[in-house]
């Protein structure tokens, strides 16, 4: 091998090795309890140091929800059962370095009306 093509063949382990020491560890982090009409905050925590704004990419049950949601928090305004799932999140729509997913169950209200007379 030449040295040029030893040069580039180790910049390139080295670029790997870099790449993946900058992939950061993700998890979802969401209320011990969550009741219906609650609006609960889900947050995207790192143990990276993320510099600037980053965005980041929500998933409820593998499927990317609103574009619009780019934050590392997750409003969910006034939950209903339709809101039970599993959540995830990625940095910028990396879906294959996504978060582990999280359950999310929401725990219905009684409706029941007692009138007592």
């Amino acid at each position: 091998m030449s040295p040029a093509g030893y040069i580039e063949a180790r910049m390139l382990c080295i670029y790997s090795l870099i790449s993946l020491l900058m992939v950061p560890e993700l998890r979802v982090e969401i209320p011990a309890e969550i009741i219906e009409g609650e609006s609960p905050v889900l947050f995207c925590k790192t143990t990276c140091d993320l510099s600037g704004k980053t965005n980041f990419t929500w998933y409820k049950n593998g499927k990317r929800l609103s574009e619009r949601i780019v934050s590392e928090q997750l409003l969910l305004p006034s939950v209903s059962s339709d809101d039970t799932g599993n959540y995830s999140c990625a940095v910028r729509d990396q879906k294959h370095l996504s978060s582990p997913a999280v359950t999310l169950s929401v725990r219905c209200t009684s409706r029941l009306d007692l009138h007592i007379s």
